[in-house]
């Protein structure tokens, strides 16, 4: 699959295109130096460094991750394994197999399947050229936490903002001086150093409506970022229409429950050969059962792609169910299915997902949202010769991004029942 432009934007990439999101920042307390010498914590940041811990505790349904990240696991150099039928996986777990590549690294044409469900599981996971994000929880990161530069930039910048970190509606010039650079690299992970000191560009903050208290936009770049934060939920949408692509994030915490819902979409423009993605999660933090739907393909072929829906309990599990469909790699069109190991990615029950239990979730058969993935796709994706126009796929660019744009799963089930709609 050509990944090419398959990026989070980064905050002010407009103003200079090196601009890099800082890996491994911890956002925990969002706290950092300001113009004026001192330290500040504003809403803003407080709400990224929630929906970002909430997001990435879902990770922690795997334990085996630090392999991926060290690229220890035993590799079998060859796809010759014999393969089993479905849905068992077989040998073709642990096997480097053709069309299935390493997300990680550009190009790649093989890898296997434990591997690479290794990385989608590292919350940390990037990419070894460039350092973009390459999975569920570093795309959504990476769109949210430029809510924490902002808010950086206004404060430090001498903005006075409220309890939520919300500005009163205008427009607000950002000049990055060195000392705000540093506090946004400080406070929010993010590395400015390549944009020039006294660089600016100018913050437009509206009010939104019913769904979502204040709408953010900019004249630099065409990005879209719109809040809500009360004592009952916070809530979080951003979109982006770049040279490639239409993609919109949301992420919505519900502060009496604990459930977090999270949704990343991406399309290619007409004509661009370039990828689509769709991650889905679920996490309830009472319960600790956590889902992830991830769905790969081109902009000519879904069945080209990947997809897998993995379920487990972030904090006590000790296995987790997946179901993971990959026409090429697999050579056929049916799903693979196992219970796995959490601390050690090694298979338990092979050819069919966990049996529920305190410690296990029976998870979900990614062949049930192939209808639903199957409409959407060629609806808003094809780019084949009856393919839809920018005007179609824009559904999920900048100027579709409205009040009205809320996640339409509710729940593990209807995160694989509910279509994927604009």
């Amino acid at each position: 699959m050509n990944t090419k432009n398959i990026k989070s934007s980064v905050l002010f990439l407009a103003v200079a295109s090196a601009f890099v999101t800082g890996c491994g920042a911890d956002l925990s307390a969002l706290t950092g130096d300001t113009s004026g010498g001192g330290t500040t914590t504003n809403g803003l940041s407080s709400a990224v460094s929630t929906i970002t811990t909430q997001i990435g505790a879902v990770a922690g349904m795997s334990d085996y991750t630090t392999f991926a990240k060290n690229d220890a696991f035993a590799r079998i150099s060859t796809s010759t394994a014999t393969m089993m039928a479905a849905p068992n996986f077989g040998l073709d777990w642990t096997t480097s197999l053709t069309g299935l590549g390493d997300p990680r690294v550009s190009g790649s044409t093989s890898i296997s399947p434990k591997e690479f469900m290794g990385v989608q599981l590292d919350d940390a996971a990037r990419a070894t050229d460039d350092g973009h994000a390459i999975n569920a929880f570093g795309r959504m990161n990476d769109a949210f936490r430029i809510l924490c530069a902002v808010g950086v930039g206004v404060s430090a910048g001498g903005t006075t903002v409220d309890e939520f970190g919300y500005l009163p509606n205008g427009t607000y010039p950002i000049t990055f001086t060195a000392a705000i650079k540093t506090s946004m690299n400080n406070t929010c992970g993010l590395d400015a150093s390549n944009i020039s000191d006294g660089s600016s560009m100018t913050l437009t903050v509206a009010s939104g409506t019913t769904n979502y208290d204040k709408v953010f936009t900019f004249d630099l770049f065409n990005q879209k970022y719109m809040v809500k934060n009360d004592a009952t939920v916070l809530r979080v949408a951003t979109s982006e229409n770049s040279s490639y692509h239409y993609t919109r994030s949301m992420a919505e915490y519900n502060k009496s429950t604990g459930v977090t819902r999270a949704e990343y979409v991406t399309v290619p423009k007409s004509g661009q050969n370039a990828g689509t993605e769709v991650f889905r999660l679920f996490y309830d933090s009472v319960s600790d059962d956590g889902m992830i739907l991830g769905v790969f393909g081109n902009n000519t072929s879904l069945t080209e792609g990947q997809r897998f829906i993995v379920s487990g309990k972030p904090s006590t599990g000790d296995a987790f169910s997946l179901s993971m469909r990959i026409d090429i790699a697999f050579g056929d069109s049916s799903s693979r299915e196992a219970c796995v190991t959490a601390s050690t990615g090694n298979i338990a029950t092979d050819g069919s997902r966990c049996t529920a239990s305190s410690t296990r979730l029976v998870g979900a058969d990614v062949t049930a949202v192939a209808a639903n993935l199957s409409t959407w796709y060629s609806t808003y994706v094809n780019d084949g010769a009856s393919g839809p126009a920018d005007s179609v796929r824009d559904d999920w660019g900048v100027a579709a991004l409205t009040d009205s744009k809320l996640i339409g799963f509710s729940s593990m089930a209807t995160l694989v029942s509910t279509a994927i709609v604009p």
